[in-house]
């Protein structure tokens, strides 16, 4: 064996033994961060069942029961978001979502607490679980966390998905209907004059919003507006949803010549994005 040969090798063990040193530390790392995110749900749905046990004590009893319970579970949230500096309503569902995860789903918080998933999986796990009927819930947790422990977060959203399709008791067509009896829209503040307006409708009419503010920025910007394609999207749906007509359909005889110009020639398209 050549000295070559030998420094060669010398180095691919060491840099073998670096990146598994690397590997090692980083897996510690994120079986410590999941192991917090657990000890986070429990504190959040302990404090939220705090809340609900002294909400008849610390809330005036001028209000009804539910609603002394809604603020007593607000102050609640709203004293974790002022030491944390986090917004009221993230605090709100994160406590949420972790007396879902302790409540229903306690496998799953014993799998974050050891480090074998982390709280995206878990995430995953509970927002497909709200849509699993009671008495498939068992079978469905069994056979997800499996799944969980041993792939990515990504293939965890598909697998998910299609098992909770087979476990459901109800066709898709029959939970369609009912779903789209909560159809509804939500206003939600926001910091510095903002706000969201949330709309909660069916996927082909939600798909066919999205078409239209597309085509409305798409036309805006073939003309030479400077505006952003999500600014353009916000203000084409807000002057639809006040007068019924996008800012271009007031300018229809510029929008005509926009709209046979921008058939002949090829413009940057303005995407939507979605939240998630």
């Amino acid at each position: 064996m050549t000295e070559t040969t030998t420094t060669a090798i010398r180095v691919g063990d060491e840099h073998a033994a670096q990146l598994a040193e690397f590997s090692d530390h980083y897996a510690d790392i994120q079986r410590r961060r999941a192991n917090l995110d657990a000890e986070e749900a429990r504190l959040l749905a302990r404090s939220a069942a705090y809340a609900d046990a002294f909400a008849d004590a610390t809330v005036p009893a001028i209000f009804p029961p539910a609603e002394r319970q809604a603020l007593s579970r607000r102050s609640t949230c709203a004293a974790l978001a002022m030491a944390t500096r986090t917004p009221e309503q993230t605090v709100q569902r994160a406590t949420n979502d972790a007396e879902r995860l302790v409540d229903e789903a306690p496998a799953v918080l014993a799998s974050l607490e050891a480090g074998r998933i982390s709280a995206r999986h878990a995430q995953t796990i509970i927002d497909q679980l709200s849509d699993v009927p009671t008495a498939g819930r068992a079978a469905f947790l069994a056979e997800v966390l499996q799944v969980a422990e041993e792939t990515t977060n990504a293939n965890l959203r598909r697998r998910a998905r299609i098992l909770r399709e087979r476990l459901h008791p109800e066709s898709i067509t029959a939970r369609a209907v009912r779903s789209e009896a909560d159809r509804r829209v939500e206003f939600e503040p926001a910091a510095d004059g903002m706000a969201w307006v949330h709309l909660f409708t069916t996927a082909p009419i939600a798909q066919g919003i999205i078409e239209r503010i597309e085509a409305a920025a798409a036309e805006s910007r073939s003309a030479g507006d400077t505006r952003t394609c999500a600014q353009l999207q916000a203000d084409a749906l807000a002057a639809l949803a006040l007068t019924g007509v996008t800012p271009d359909d007031l300018m229809s005889s510029r929008c005509s010549r926009t709209r046979s110009r921008s058939r002949s020639t090829s413009s940057p398209r303005c995407r939507s994005r979605s939240r998630r």
